[in-house]
């Protein structure tokens, strides 16, 4: 008796792990080119790095989430050690897959977090697709990267400038690209520790794929497009890592409200203690941004 009691639980118990393993592998369905971790449970909110970097840059800002959201964290393709994808259109590819990847999977109100690149990848497919965005948090990232170098560029007239950044990108060998990454880092952080996550992020990183998302952002303008955008859009600025070369809080707040004259819903807050990643620098300030955001949209949701 007490062995057919032992061999039902343990059949139960086998039961309950196989369904949990199926639900596990099937319940975020990917097909995308990027790498996704989906954590916790509740109203999506999906994370997306910037440039070079792993979805483990939202660490922190997902454990803080996680018990009253469903946090999928993406990891771009050729990022901090993915594998890469041939394309000549990085950004397209990326906006598409990740539209069909809230489609397959019948996410419902997404929330959009994206830090630099990623940031410019969520407003892009807000206005592309604002059907299945419910609010966007652009985390330093910007609709036209051309006009932080000159205000009256246009897509077309860039090309010639980042056509030539990317050859000079592809031209150096592993180490000469390696030896210069130090020092592209020190601007974008504050916190000596988060600063030799993001340079191995980035050493781990593969150089053509750089190259070519960052010829893209050089070229691709979609402030215009914002004026697509229906859900609230909350946008995270940083300014101090510019002081130097005369930056303010004021104009570095009037550029971002140039680049985003065509939005109709957005709020914009600058930090006066991080740099570019904000997530690492002054990680109080932004949820304490995010949270006050949320919860004042959904409440009138």
């Amino acid at each position: 008796m007490k062995r057919t009691q032992t061999t039902k639980t343990m059949k139960t118990i086998f039961t309950a792990i196989l369904f949990l393993a199926i639900s596990a592998t099937t319940f975020a369905k990917n097909n995308a080119p990027f790498k996704v971790e989906v954590s916790g449970k509740g109203q999506a909110m999906i994370f997306i790095p910037g440039l070079s970097s792993s979805g483990d840059v939202w660490n922190e800002t997902v454990a803080h989430y996680k018990q009253r959201y469903q946090c999928h964290v993406l990891t771009l393709p050729g990022f901090a050690g993915q594998p890469a994808m041939a394309t000549d259109s990085f950004l397209t590819t990326m906006r598409t897959s990740l539209a069909e990847y809230i489609i397959q999977n019948k996410l419902k109100k997404v929330i959009v977090v994206g830090h630099s690149l990623g940031g410019f990848l969520a407003l892009w497919i807000a206005s592309t697709n604002p059907e299945l965005i419910s609010l966007v948090i652009d985390v330093d990232g910007l609709p036209f990267m051309g006009a932080t170098m000159n205000p009256m560029a246009t897509a077309e007239s860039m090309k010639p400038m980042a056509e030539n950044m990317r050859k000079g990108m592809l031209a150096q060998n592993p180490e000469q690209a390696k030896a210069i990454m130090p020092s592209m880092v020190t601007p974008l952080v504050n916190d000596s520790l988060s600063r030799l996550k993001v340079l191995e992020w980035m050493q781990a990183s593969n150089q053509a794929t750089v190259a070519q998302a960052m010829y893209e952002l050089f070229t691709t303008d979609i402030r215009n497009e914002l004026s697509n955008i229906k859900c609230p859009t909350l946008v995270l600025g940083a300014w101090i890592a510019y002081k130097s070369y005369g930056a303010t809080h004021e104009s570095v707040a009037g550029m971002y409200r140039g680049q985003l004259a065509k939005h109709g819903n957005y709020t914009l807050e600058l930090t006066d203690n991080g740099k570019h990643f904000i997530m690492f620098d002054d990680p109080k300030w932004m949820l304490a941004q995010m949270d006050t955001f949320i919860a004042k949209t959904n409440s009138k949701q």
